[in-house]
């Protein structure tokens, strides 16, 4: 039952019912468009139609439907427009005034009337393919309001995971791809005007191959679309890093939004050197070169995305609002002064935890129970949760209204170990209402640790310092990427194969 109420959602028959109805319209057009060819030759000459002979190998294939000679730019093409008849394979020869201007095309004609120059498969041209351009947009279109409809809905239920930033980042990566065709396609408009109207569907999609090299050049456009974003980040990492260093003191962990910076941009660079640089060599060299190439544009590609989209879900996941039917706070621990008291950073947390606990009481009536969660380091005088439960005794809390949990030596245990603890005291914690309160660099991370050990938790963020933030924000995005490591790993793994096939069986 569950699976049907899924399937029936809204947004699924969207994606279904679009795709299928553009890939029918596209199977349409592609057998009306398929069932007439131009021949494209580059003669240098003009001639009239009259003075041009065309010979057929094989009579009642294909019959000539028009001949004409315009000049583009400085030199003259000649169209020879064919209409299919039935199936079959003709060889077709034209010859011009001039006996030594002589071209030979071969035409076959599927069982669907389309005609293909060289063999009937998809890797000929033919003018069937003219039409998956706009379907391919199309396509990548209704996929992208699709991911946009998936990501609205977790944004809405707060459920800030790392499926909605690899959304996100498809989004993202959908959009440029996007962009990136439009920008071919505004190019071939302005071949077409400056052409007076002619040699417009060579720019046009003709064959598969054709196709899949753009596809697969998305990745390159998409680094050099989002350039000016990334160059901004990278320079106001640096810039906070700065601040960060003059305010905090000089340390390793501190250049980790410089070095961040000067990685990407090192990494546009050397992107951008080896992709659009000149090639001569075999085929074979040809194709490794180009392997190399669609591998290190969608690796940076897939980073910048979810780097991008990260960005993006911490924020939304810092700017949600709770409602006012919290049962526990979760108060996240970190280190503690020597005298036992909470640091600037702990403190903020516990202040957020109970300036929305008091909100929650004033608007409902509803006490919340806080849950201290961290515990004792080496260094430390007393557990981060005993340092937590005296701030909040400080400001007026009984004890009953708070269960420490002093077991835990990071983020991941805090969120297991303070989950048993809620449980010991609820029958179904399922149906409770969890909050936790951290700093705001770190609340999607909490998000995602508390699903990880299955428990449904909703984060409050704590202000941090604006110099802190950038650095901060940088090591909680690495860390997220080093949690998960082998999934990324795999997924580009997956997808670089992916294209180099489609290059090499393309081409």
């Amino acid at each position: 039952m569950k699976f049907k109420e899924k399937a029936l959602k809204p947004r699924n028959i969207f994606l279904v019912l679009s795709i299928t109805v553009i890939l029918v319209l596209t199977f349409i057009s592609m057998v009306n468009l398929g069932q007439t060819y131009v021949m494209i030759d580059s003669t240098g000459k003009e001639y009239k139609a009259s003075e041009i002979r065309i010979e057929d190998s094989n009579k009642g294939i294909v019959k000539v439907n028009d001949i004409s000679t315009e000049k583009e730019n400085i030199y003259y093409c000649t169209y020879v427009t064919f209409q299919s008849l039935k199936k079959g394979e003709t060889t077709i020869t034209v010859k011009y005034p001039d006996e030594a201007s002589t071209v030979t095309h071969r035409l076959a004609v599927n069982s669907l009337g389309m005609i293909f120059e060289g063999e009937a498969h998809l890797f000929s041209a033919s003018n069937s393919f003219k039409v998956l351009f706009p379907s391919t947009i199309l396509i990548i279109l209704v996929i992208t309001i699709y991911l946009c409809m998936n990501f609205r809905e977790k944004r809405k239920n707060g459920e800030f995971s790392y499926s909605m930033v690899a959304i996100g980042g498809a989004i993202l990566y959908c959009i440029g791809s996007i962009v990136s065709f439009l920008i071919v396609f505004s190019d071939s408009i302005i071949e077409f005007l400056s052409q007076g109207g002619y040699g417009f569907s060579i720019f046009y999609f003709t064959n598969i191959p054709t196709l899949l090299s753009n596809l697969s050049d998305s990745g390159i456009n998409f680094a050099v679309i989002s350039c000016p974003i990334l160059l901004i980040f990278a320079v106001a990492v640096s810039i906070s890093n700065i601040s960060l260093i003059w305010h905090e003191g000089f340390k390793p962990i501190n250049l980790l939004g410089i070095i961040s910076g000067l990685i990407y941009i090192a990494g546009f660079v050397i992107l951008i050197m080896i992709t659009m640089r000149d090639f001569s060599g075999s085929e074979a060299e040809y194709r490794i070169v180009s392997s190399i190439n669609i591998a290190l544009s969608f690796t940076f590609s897939y980073l910048v995305c979810m780097l991008l989209s990260t960005i993006i879900c911490s924020f939304m996941a810092t700017r949600y609002k709770l409602g006012n039917n919290q049962d526990y706070i979760i108060i996240l621990g970190c280190a503690i002064r020597k005298d036992g008291t909470p640091t600037p950073i702990l403190r903020a947390r516990i202040d957020r935890a109970i300036e929305f606990e008091k909100k929650q009481f004033e608007a409902t009536g509803k006490r919340a129970i806080f849950v201290p969660s961290g515990g004792q380091g080496s260094d430390e005088v007393v557990s981060e949760a005993e340092c937590i439960k005296n701030y909040l005794i400080e400001q007026g809390y009984p004890e009953e209204q708070i269960i420490p949990e002093d077991k835990s030596v990071n983020t991941l245990q805090n969120m297991r170990f303070s989950k048993k603890i809620i449980g010991e005291h609820e029958d179904d914690i399922d149906n409770v209402n969890i909050a936790f309160s951290t700093t705001n660099y770190h609340v999607f991370r909490g998000y995602i640790l508390a699903k990880s050990v299955g428990m449904k938790a909703k984060g409050l963020s704590a202000k941090t310092k604006l110099y802190f933030f950038p650095n901060a924000f940088v090591r909680e995005f690495v860390g997220l990427l080093y949690e998960e490591k082998l999934r990324h790993a795999l997924f580009i793994l997956s997808i670089v194969i992916l294209f180099i096939l489609l290059m090499f069986f393309g081409t």
